[in-house]
């Protein structure tokens, strides 16, 4: 196999897409050092949407009912701030609140920093959202629904092509540390299957730049 993507797609034989995004994202000592952006990639910014704060983070976690799908919003606030640690990671994580106490259904982006939900849309993205996810019905058993993406644009911006392998290195680290996260606070976690290309627009994400790679449903109780 040769070692860049046009002379890739020059070949006769069609070529799987993860074979042109792994041998495109190569590094050898023929090529030197990666080529760097002058600057980052600007970073999506938030900070002038509607900001509903979660509870501190040294506020105890409380077990979730047991008759309940609903997650205690310290519980979910707790589990966020443990698991998004690393705010200079090429990743984002947004969160479908379904059955928060004390939060309105809505979608939003985690703002680290602030400790805050940045609603993206409100409660009315439900049959958007339904559309979004194989399973809709794994809504009425989530207390939340996190969606992790990958930020491909700042990655590659920092690191070349081989950032693209940094980026979902990245976003699978901070699924981990999510699903660690769920059960240090007596929830459980269930991976969330989805439709690519409908999340991507639900999350208002271009799915080039920015892409929905992994989604976990945060269940009030144990499954």
């Amino acid at each position: 196999m040769t070692s860049t993507w046009y002379e890739l797609a020059a070949e006769s034989r069609g070529e799987s897409a993860w074979e042109l995004y792994h041998e495109n994202a190569k590094r050898s000592r023929d090529d030197g050092m990666p080529v760097r952006a002058a600057a980052p990639a600007p970073q999506r910014d938030y900070s002038d949407l509607t900001a509903l704060a979660l509870a501190p983070a040294s506020s105890p976690a409380s077990p979730a009912p047991a008759t309940s799908t609903a997650v205690p919003l310290p519980s979910l606030a707790e589990l966020l701030h443990q698991a998004v640690t690393a705010v200079d990671e090429p990743v984002d994580v947004f969160v479908s609140i379904e059955a928060v106490t004390g939060l309105p259904e809505c979608l939003g982006w985690y703002d680290a920093r602030a400790g805050a939900l940045r609603v993206i849309r409100d409660g009315r993205a439900g049959k958007d959202l339904d559309g979004a996810l194989v399973t809709p019905g794994i809504r009425k058993r989530a207390g939340a629904i996190v969606f992790i993406a990958a930020d491909f644009e700042l990655a590659t911006a920092a690191a070349g092509e081989r950032g693209y392998r940094a980026a979902l290195i990245a976003a699978g680290r901070r699924l981990y540390a999510l699903e660690a996260a769920i059960e240090r606070v007596a929830l459980s976690a269930e991976p969330v299957e989805f439709y690519d290309r409908e999340a991507d627009a639900l999350l208002r994400l271009g799915g080039l730049a920015q892409s929905v790679v992994a989604a976990v449903a945060v269940l009030g109780k144990p499954g």
